[in-house]
């Protein structure tokens, strides 16, 4: 059996962060050190012993992996003091998933406060397999261009698609 993975999930109160917190803990390769919240600080994280803390309380030297389910404009700077730290990142925002300062700003109206992060890899296995392998940093992809790129990614590959200039 191989070494539990020491992870942390930032945002762990939100929709996105409880799903996340589930998995985590049924998984038996993970061992889930903290879950952030500032709105429930103190309280306990539903289905384990832990307690939300607040995000300035982490010990980035306690886990291996942080996730980042915070909301978009949010997980950059975190993105970038967890890997300043030598930590892998899973970032569930839509902060990494451009690939351009430009077209974030595009987007948010606002500059991106990491501009050197970018390009990171998109997490979808079933197209980037070896990529991710070896990231360590990740944009985690949205529900919708999941389901979107699952169907047509066959597709686009066989040329099955016209694509219309």
């Amino acid at each position: 059996m191989s070494e539990l993975v020491r992870a942390g999930v930032y945002g762990a109160s939100g929709y996105a962060g409880m799903d996340l917190v589930e998995l985590l803990i049924q998984h038996p390769q993970v061992n889930l050190v903290f879950g952030t919240s500032s709105t429930y600080a103190g309280d306990f994280i539903p289905g384990t012993d832990l307690r939300y803390i607040e995000p300035q309380e982490v010990d980035l030297g306690a886990v291996d992996v942080v996730f980042l389910a915070l909301p978009h404009k949010a997980s950059a700077p975190v993105a970038k003091q967890a890997l300043e730290r030598g930590l892998r990142v899973l970032d569930l925002s839509a902060d990494l998933r451009l690939n351009t300062p430009e077209a974030y700003e595009k987007w948010y109206g606002v500059p991106h406060p990491h501009p050197e992060l970018l390009p990171v890899p998109y997490g979808l296995p079933e197209v980037y397999r070896e990529t991710l392998r070896s990231a360590t940093v990740v944009a985690v992809p949205g529900c919708y261009p999941t389901a979107t790129l699952l169907v047509l990614y066959p597709l686009l590959r066989v040329e099955g698609v016209a694509m219309e200039a």
